[in-house]
């Protein structure tokens, strides 16, 4: 229960961040990658570990839960939402990898 809570409180902290406004469009592209990162390792932090974010190896998830599920689709919902604000013209190609990467 209390790892299902430290998510919801990271999750809507990453909510926060992203949907602070910014007068540099790049900046908040910035952070948008790197929440969606973050919140990713924390939904699966075995994968985290498998990908070298040490942080995670004490922490597992059992995706088998609603509680997961729901977090999950906020997840999914949140960054569908936050992506379609995003002006693909002005990224770097390296940031329109990283912006198709989140769409998909």
């Amino acid at each position: 229960m209390k790892k299902l809570t430290a998510i919801l409180i990271t999750i809507t902290c990453s909510f926060l961040l992203v949907n602070c406004k910014s007068d540099n469009k790049k900046e908040d592209f910035t952070a948008l990658t790197k929440n969606y990162f973050d919140d990713k390792n924390v939904l699966d932090p075995l994968g985290a570990t498998q990908n070298g974010q040490n942080e995670y190896n004490d922490q597992l998830q059992f995706d088998m839960t609603d509680g997961y599920r729901n977090s999950q689709a906020a997840f999914f919902d949140k960054y569908q939402k936050a992506i379609q604000t995003i002006d693909t013209t002005k990224l770097s190609e390296e940031e329109k990898n990283s912006y198709q990467i989140i769409k998909w």
